[in-house]
């Protein structure tokens, strides 16, 4: 998964096709959002997984946002959403790099 910031890449792992989405279609433009991110987790009580990860669940425009954080490091691990038809997605990152240049 790749983001500039307006578009969002991500590779699927089944057929080796990339997939490109605008970004204001996607929960992680609101993951993304650090002051959106953390005025929401504010008002809302986490809890902590499995003693590896603190979850805190969102609520916008009818659709559910699960957010994941690792415990020890505090990194955004995943998210899982649910929209109005119950219709669930859940991403998980891992090997993840932080500003890096690409060719």
């Amino acid at each position: 998964m790749v983001s500039n910031g307006k578009s969002l890449v991500i590779k699927n792992q089944t057929n080796n096709q990339y997939y490109r989405y605008p970004l204001k279609r996607t929960p992680l433009e609101l993951i993304l959002d650090k002051n959106y991110l953390i005025n929401r987790i504010k008002n809302v009580k986490g809890r902590i997984v499995d003693n590896k990860y603190f979850n805190f669940t969102l609520v916008n425009n009818d659709n559910k946002i699960n957010i994941f954080f690792d415990n020890q490091t505090l990194n955004l691990i995943g998210w899982q959403t649910e929209d109005i038809y119950q219709n669930l997605v859940i991403t998980f990152m891992s090997k993840i790099k932080v500003n890096q240049k690409i060719d």
